[in-house]
């Protein structure tokens, strides 16, 4: 008998249906067929209520469950089966699947159970239950495994194993020395991964015979009914990962999200994963689901330019940005066809807050886009220091003699700023500007187009008043942003840890992609038509945020980091006032090394 039970997920697990549940049921019904007794019947049901109104039969039963099953909460393996003719959803789990399977097998028969599932050795811990000693199970997956189906093929991959399997075995086969048969099928090398099978049985052996004959210590072999059961596979704790054909397995990759204890600091968990598009500047969703109170999570995902972002409420209230950027090509190594992601322990997250995670793996580098692999991950800020956040640190360190006050950038700026207000020069700019305005009419012609006003110039020698805007980054020296990470026990980043926390892993020239966006970055000189070239507030160009979700990366104020080569005063990201073309993530800028740097440059800073 084939019985159907194709059941609703639960809309969380966000599962698809099988492509296959026709076709499997054909092909084990047909490997099954030359061991049916000459009297047997086969019958097609396809829901729980009519599988519960058989009667149960003599001699023994074959039942094939074969769909998508999961581990629950608490561990239990679950099934969703249709309940009634009308299409109503039932959740199952393993003592009720059991219950059920006994309503259908006497107490004097037996019965071969093969379960071609993913978690399907998950129900082991529910036996013996109701059906005692009385059934011998055939598990296609271990407890945390997905079970495989192909669509090419248009069956699951133990479906085909068992077709195999009792086609060229021996006329009388030990359902025991069956599946270790299909153990070895299932675990031989090759271009997909192992599927794990494993078996429970109790009682005396249980023999196949084929052309009719039985042989069991209970009496004749009868195969009379095959259960069809599609069993929803899982989200929560199980896997979602089916590789069904050659060129599927190609274009896909399997990832494992472990988050760990991160529920001992946060709640309302929820795991995103989006496809990155660097060309147009696209990011794709591809699903979001919450997390639950499970702790790991496998996902089927295409092999391309993935991020997957891992986002919560924490009990400090401190934002996060726990990202992974994954840049993968479809392909055969199976190596590469297998990520993990583990989140770093709750405390060390705990300890880093308004910072981004930047795991360890490969990266391209550099312009020439050169492979290469970050072997210790780190924390960085995600945004600059501003001078609202950065004026007492540098006024503490000028009261207790850590640093001059001439000597810092910030409070050296107010002192002037202060001057200029005090003489009127604030107003130099304006009147400069209208001379020159008068002397472009008279000769227009003999301006250089590329040449800067007279009010820009006069700007460029009074001192930047960068106090009126509190939220913009802070203005600072290289001594000054060292001393800065210092205190809080960080360091100023690399050249590579910059270069990877602003364009992640798959070689983007910007930090939102490859295309310049106005709308994302603050740089372009000339500036355009009315849009004055001038320091913004820090966290104005949020769009434009790295794949690790970093921002005010490239234009605005740049970013000191640690010198290396020639020069021992670099920065990275440009400036506002650059060409937008040298707003790169890979580009660095020296600067002269004295105690007032020329540019706005900032810092943010690193974890140890």
């Amino acid at each position: 008998m084939l019985v159907e039970l194709v059941g609703d997920a639960p809309p969380a697990l966000h599962l698809a249906p099988l492509a296959t549940i026709a076709s499997s049921i054909a092909t084990v019904r047909e490997a099954l067929t030359p061991y049916l007794a000459p009297a047997a019947t086969v019958d097609h049901v396809r829901d729980l209520a009519a599988f519960d109104a058989l009667a149960p039969q003599d001699g023994i039963t074959a039942i094939y469950a074969v769909g998508h099953g999961w581990r629950a909460a608490d561990g239990r393996y679950t099934v969703a089966v249709r309940a009634t003719g009308a299409g109503e959803t039932r959740l199952l789990d393993g003592d009720a699947l059991l219950a059920a399977i006994a309503r259908v097998v006497a107490r004097e028969q037996r019965a071969v159970c093969f379960v071609d599932t993913c978690a399907a050795a998950a129900l082991a811990a529910t036996l013996p239950g109701a059906v005692g000693d009385r059934c011998t199970f055939v598990f296609a997956s271990a407890a945390d495994e997905s079970a495989l189906e192909y669509p090419l093929d248009r069956a699951t991959r133990f479906a085909l194993a068992l077709r195999d399997a009792l086609a060229r075995e021996p006329a009388d086969i030990d359902a025991v020395a069956l599946a270790l048969d299909l153990r070895r099928r299932l675990i031989a090398p090759g271009l997909l991964p192992p599927q794990q099978v494993s078996y429970w049985s109790l009682g005396s052996p249980l023999v196949l015979t084929r052309a009719g004959r039985s042989g069991t210590a209970a009496g004749a072999w009868k195969t009379h009914r095959v259960l069809r059961a599609a069993l929803l596979t899982g989200g929560a704790l199980a896997a979602i990962a089916v590789i069904a054909a050659a060129a599927y397995y190609r274009t896909h990759e399997r990832i494992r999200i472990t988050l760990g204890d991160l529920a001992t600091i946060a709640s309302d968990v929820q795991i995103e994963v989006a496809r990155l598009e660097p060309a147009t500047n696209q990011r794709v969703p591809l699903e979001r689901f919450h997390a639950g109170a499970s702790t790991q999570f496998r996902v089927l995902e295409p092999a391309a330019d993935l991020l997957v972002v891992i986002s919560a409420r924490y009990t400090d209230g401190a934002p996060r940005a726990l990202h992974f950027h994954l840049h993968h090509q479809p392909g055969w190594a199976w190596r590469a066809k297998n990520t993990d992601l583990r989140l770093p322990p709750a405390e060390e997250i705990l300890r880093h807050p308004t910072m981004a995670y930047i795991p360890a793996g490969p990266w391209l580098k550099d312009e020439t886009r050169t492979l290469t692999v970050n072997r210790q991950p780190y924390w960085i800020d995600i945004a600059p220091v501003t001078v609202q956040r950065y004026l007492p640190v540098a006024l503490r360190a000028a009261a207790s003699g850590a640093i001059e006050r001439d000597r810092s950038v910030l409070l050296h700026d107010i002192q002037n700023a202060a001057g200029v207000e005090a003489t009127g020069m604030t107003q130099l700019p304006k009147l400069l500007g209208d001379l020159g305005a008068v002397f472009s009419v008279i000769d227009a012609a003999e301006r250089p187009i590329a040449r800067t006003t007279p009010a820009e110039e006069a700007a460029a020698l009074l001192p930047r008043v960068h106090v009126a805007c509190p939220t913009c980054p802070a203005p600072m020296s290289l001594d000054e942003a060292r001393a800065y990470c210092a205190g809080r026990g960080m360091r100023l980043p690399t050249r590579a840890q910059w270069e990877l926390a602003a364009r992640g892993t798959d070689g983007r020239r910007f930090p939102w992609g490859d295309r310049w966006n106005d709308a994302y970055g603050n740089a372009g000189f000339p500036p355009d038509v009315g849009k004055p070239m001038t320091l913004r507030p820090s966290g104005e160009f949020v769009g434009g945020a790295s794949p690790y979700g970093v921002i005010d990366l490239v234009g605005n104020a740049g970013d000191w980091i640690e010198p290396e080569g020639a020069y021992e005063h670099t920065f990275m990201g440009g400036l506002y006032r650059y060409n937008r073309d040298d707003c790169t993530v890979f580009s660095t800028s020296p600067d002269t090394g004295e105690i007032w740097p020329r540019y706005e440059v900032t810092c943010r800073c690193v974890s140890r």
